[in-house]
């Protein structure tokens, strides 16, 4: 049979020539097909019988329509388990179910394995308060404010985690990896921006606390700030307790420095340098650094191919971010 046509396609050219006086001998030799297919085409179309191909069934599946229900309601509980750990929770030993027949199933009810995103974990307080204030901030001048954070690099990009999830559940909480702080190893690095420019990355040597605050970065960064301009800048700084201390705040107010007030805590979603900490982990994400030195090096030179566009559009989606909150009733957004 020609593999260029389908059954249906051969049956209907056989009915054709068997109605323009061709025998069954002519037919087979012209359409280079069996004359079994010629007589079962002329048969089906002399009963009156659909041209296209019945139906098959096949093997029925090991997993009924219950079984499917259990497999869902099984993962929804924990959605980074692995196929094999599914099926072991939902089918025991004894079923005769694969992992791959457990992968099957989930495909066709929309699932796929992806990496879990990053979210803030956030309690009721904390919704609250960015609820509180994304309202207080709906008309700010976020173009003034100078957005600030630390970041810590590893020498070796962590593993992610993986989950089970449908087109549109990348937040939904069941697929989401919750983090509070970084932890320790790598470097920890500090930047910060502003709409016009990017600061240069300061390299943290030890325990970040108050003084360390003071002496490795705020005085580093005051230089680049202007007396003039110093009472139209606002610096945003979270509320770790380095950034929070009294000598941190009467630093920053003996040289005219504001600070943007009541940042909510745990909310990295609406800081914009946590979208360029992003982009430089992904660039970064094949890294292999036997040193520090040499982390240090790929980190700066990342940051500085870092174009100014990007950085104001992100500065140009605060509005955005605030309505999103607002939306989520004070959750974490997409950003």
């Amino acid at each position: 049979m020609s593999d260029s046509k389908t059954p249906v396609v051969l049956r209907n050219q056989v009915i054709g020539m068997h109605r323009a006086g061709y025998s069954v001998r002519k037919i087979a030799e012209k359409l280079a097909i069996s004359r079994g297919f010629v007589q079962n085409a002329i048969c089906k179309h002399k009963t009156g019988k659909s041209l296209e191909d019945a139906p098959r069934s096949g093997r029925p599946s090991k997993i009924t329509p219950r079984k499917k229900r259990r497999l869902i309601r099984n993962l929804n509980t924990d959605r980074s388990q692995t196929s094999a750990e599914l099926g072991q929770t939902t089918f025991g030993n004894i079923s005769g179910i694969s992992p791959r027949c457990v992968r099957r199933c989930l495909f066709k009810h929309g699932f796929k394995k992806c990496r879990a995103s990053n979210t803030p974990l956030l309690t009721y307080l904390q919704k609250l308060r960015r609820l509180r204030w994304a309202a207080a901030h709906k008309h700010y001048d976020f173009h003034k404010v100078i957005f600030s954070d630390e970041k810590r690099f590893a020498k070796r990009p962590d593993g992610p985690t993986m989950v089970w999830r449908r087109p549109g559940e990348s937040r939904d909480p069941r697929c989401t990896q919750k983090h509070t702080k970084f932890g320790g190893g790598g470097l920890l690095i500090w930047g910060a921006i502003s709409y016009y420019r990017k600061f240069p990355l300061v390299r943290v040597a030890g325990t970040l606390n108050a003084q360390g605050y003071i002496s490795q970065i705020l005085q580093q960064l005051l230089p680049r700030l202007p007396r003039a301009t110093r009472k139209r800048l606002i610096l945003m700084q979270d509320g770790a307790t380095c950034h929070t201390a009294r000598e941190v705040a009467l630093f920053l107010a003996n040289h005219n420095v504001q600070v943007l007030e009541d940042w909510p805590s745990n909310s990295p979603d609406l800081n914009p340098i946590e979208n360029l900490w992003g982009y430089m982990e992904h660039k970064l994400k094949n890294r292999v650094c036997a040193t520090n030195e040499e982390l240090w090096e790929q980190i700066q030179s990342v940051w500085d191919s870092i174009p100014l566009s990007y950085i104001q559009s992100l500065f140009d989606s605060m509005p955005k971010r605030l309505r999103a909150v607002k939306k989520k009733n004070g959750g974490t957004i997409k950003y």
